[in-house]
């Protein structure tokens, strides 16, 4: 599903289903865009069921999902921890973003593409 501007999305989605990952204090051998990418990119890689949006608030990235069974994926896949519902969430999930979650990312993306390539005929 696509993905929505943030506004537009909670205009939209009352009570939506969030993912936030803490990326910690910036390193010199990480920077935050590369790790907000790795993130993003794992998002869109999901097939999401319903629409979500992606927003960066200082070291935080906040995913907002329409679906519960979204925000659980990404959840999950991250190793994220549930956390209490506020009001205006109606779950919610929270991750420090260390060089463990880095890995994990990139190895889910790995695995990711590489189904998608023996779908289509180009891996071995």
């Amino acid at each position: 599903m696509p993905r929505m501007d943030w506004e537009q999305f909670l205009d939209a989605h009352y009570r939506p289903h969030l993912v936030a990952v803490n990326l910690g204090t910036p390193s010199s051998s990480t920077s935050g865009r590369h790790l907000i990418a790795l993130l993003e990119r794992l998002t869109e890689s999901l097939g999401t069921a319903g629409n979500y949006s992606i927003r960066t608030e200082g070291r935080v990235v906040k995913v907002a999902f329409e679906r519960e069974i979204d925000a659980e994926t990404l959840g999950q896949t991250l190793s994220a921890q549930t956390d209490k519902r506020g009001p205006e969430w109606a779950s919610q999930w929270v991750r420090s973003f260390d060089r463990d979650a880095q890995r994990e990312i990139v190895a889910t993306l790995k695995e990711t593409r590489l189904r998608f390539a023996k779908r289509r005929g180009i891996g071995s």
